[in-house]
């Protein structure tokens, strides 16, 4: 009974192990990534791994959980301060003249966050 008991828990372990592979392989990729990405590409390696979340929808979840303001695509201050953002600031040169466009990416400290948080569910 005892030897069924044991054969019952490592197929039980072993299913476990086979349905966190995926989760696993995705965080592996993510933590070896130094560089910072656009929030439409992180939207797109959620997808990827079984999350269906769009560049549009990851930008309002984003903008509704207090990571960037309400209607900008800047990161909030404190989430710069934390590692989680980037700014890049570049100067658009139109035959109106120059403008400052202002564009967030996601460092890696921030995609092994936010993978994070969809992984678990709270996303």
């Amino acid at each position: 009974r005892a030897l069924m008991i044991a054969q019952r828990t490592i197929e039980q372990k072993d299913a476990l192990i086979e349905m966190q592979k995926p989760k696993v392989r995705f965080a592996e990729a993510v933590t070896g990534s130094d560089g910072s990405i656009l929030i439409g590409e992180l939207a797109k390696l959620i997808t990827q791994n079984g999350y269906e979340i769009g560049r549009t929808r990851l930008f309002d979840w984003l903008r509704r959980n207090g990571y960037l303001f309400k209607n900008s695509t800047e990161p909030i201050q404190k989430w710069v301060e934390k590692g989680l953002f980037e700014t890049k600031v570049s100067i658009i040169h139109t035959h109106h003249g120059e403008h400052e466009v202002l564009t967030t990416k996601v460092t890696g400290k921030g995609q092994r966050y936010f993978i994070d948080v969809f992984l678990s569910g709270r996303g």
